[in-house]
């Protein structure tokens, strides 16, 4: 169960918040202010905070600032009875992702909760990017400042490209990128690309169907066979996707744009929505095909049911030069390890 800290300072505000987050059964945790979160946040994990912006001893703005400062990565919801530019600017430049106005509708509320579940992904994503980078020996001060300054405008836009994600619609799906993206990140590494790449496509894999945005729910969530004139509709994900990321100033999402618009295209040039043929597929979609045409095989869908990860290796492989790149699909089978501990760890 995920827990999340109530910040206010009004016992009566607390006490219904704490009690209807008990009925969506997440663990609600309470502090009376800014200080009390802080120390609360620095000795245990929290998945969100409800944070109110005015209370005594350090108000919300002052621990939101804190929190971010200490590289505290937790999405925070800001509660005001204010619905001034100038709180919601201010609160949104010291490190808030959302906001809701008191008195609060729990309808509104759920909604919230359910968006912020969304920008986990980009937190957990955040923090391993740059574990990566470390891991990678890039410790240069001047290389770390250079790398923010370049993308100091990827944590508000890669939020705003999640927010619009409505295929995340579930736990499964969620996870179904999350495993994407780390299979992508473990075939370009063995490929031997460079560590700009490869951090940047474990970033931008997990895009690759936000696209399904524009897809209307009874033919994503169809228990049965697609008819060809709904298959046709499903196939404009990827143009969606592509219209949603392209034209960004970020290297990371430029890259995803490209993912979300060649990844159906296969070697055969069979696939869609060009049927390119072979090295005309840029290496991001000929990666992230084999990721994501895995990950469906052995994961468990509404239409069908999870095969076992042997089946699944065995049918990649079996593909080979027909949908997938020889050379990618060599280089994922030396992965297999590796890929077989992520579905453990699922497990």
């Amino acid at each position: 169960m995920e827990k999340i800290l109530v910040v206010d300072d009004d016992n009566t505000s607390r006490l219904i918040l704490t009690e209807y987050l008990k009925e969506l059964k997440y663990i609600p945790l309470e502090a009376t202010n800014g200080r009390e979160a802080l120390q609360k946040v620095l000795n245990e994990s929290f998945d969100l905070i409800l944070m109110d912006l005015y209370m005594p001893v350090m108000n919300g703005f002052e621990a939101i600032n804190e929190i971010r400062e200490k590289e505290i990565n937790i999405p925070i919801i800001v509660l005001t009875t204010a619905n001034s530019e100038e709180d919601l600017r201010k609160a949104a430049n010291v490190g808030a992702d959302e906001f809701l106005v008191k008195p609060i509708q729990f309808d509104e509320l759920r909604i919230r909760l359910n968006s912020m579940k969304k920008a986990k992904i980009f937190y957990e994503n955040r923090t391993l990017f740059l574990n990566a980078l470390l891991n990678e020996n890039i410790k240069s001060l001047e290389v770390l400042e250079n790398l923010f300054e370049k993308n100091q405008n990827l944590v508000f836009e890669l939020l705003e490209k999640m927010y619009l994600v409505s295929e995340y619609r579930d736990n499964e799906t969620y996870e179904h990128t999350k495993r994407v993206g780390t299979i992508s990140r473990i075939i370009a590494q063995k490929i031997g690309l460079k560590v700009e790449f490869v951090n940047n496509i474990y970033f931008s894999a997990p895009l690759h169907d936000i696209g399904k945005i524009g897809i209307s729910d009874a033919i994503l969530l169809k228990p049965g066979k697609l008819t060809e004139k709904e298959y046709k509709i499903m196939k404009n994900h990827v143009g969606i996707g592509y219209k949603i990321l392209s034209n960004s100033s970020s290297d990371i999402l430029k890259l995803a744009a490209s993912i979300a618009q060649n990844h159906h295209e296969r070697w055969d040039g069979s696939g869609y929505p060009r049927g390119l043929k072979g090295d005309q597929i840029p290496i991001e979609g000929l990666i992230t095909g084999v990721a994501d045409s895995f990950d469906a095989i052995v994961s468990k869908r509404i239409y069908k049911s999870a095969k076992p990860l042997e089946e699944g290796f065995k049918e990649i492989e079996k593909l080979s030069g027909i949908l997938y790149s020889p050379d990618i699909v060599k280089t994922f089978l030396k992965g297999r390890d590796e890929i077989e501990n992520l579905y453990e760890r699922k497990d």
